[in-house]
């Protein structure tokens, strides 16, 4: 995955610690940020339309990511699963002339 460092420094700032990344994917963004009204060492996840600031890890980057990734494909899943009909569609009979 390509994720890309979207972190953004205020001037003062001299450590420079990547602080957001985001991946895009077939037009799915997937944003996993630490944030300034958020405890120091969690890192959230922002994924339109399932996901608004939620806590993934308190770990490494890396591993924010990865978990991100996780709660993605399984809202995809779900998703896919409840656009997926239980029951076959029969063919339409074509009328007759």
């Amino acid at each position: 995955m390509n994720w890309k460092d979207t972190s953004s420094f205020s001037l003062g700032d001299k450590v420079r610690t990547p602080t957001t990344f985001t991946l895009i994917v077939s037009g799915l963004r997937v944003v996993v940020t630490r944030h300034i009204h958020a405890e120091p060492d969690e890192w959230l996840l922002h994924c339109e339309p399932w996901f608004h600031g939620v806590v993934v890890s308190k770990g490494s980057a890396d591993e924010a990511k990865a978990v991100a990734l996780e709660a993605v494909r399984k809202k995809l899943q779900e998703t896919l699963a409840a656009l997926t009909p239980n029951v076959a569609i029969k063919p339409r009979r074509q009328a007759s002339a």
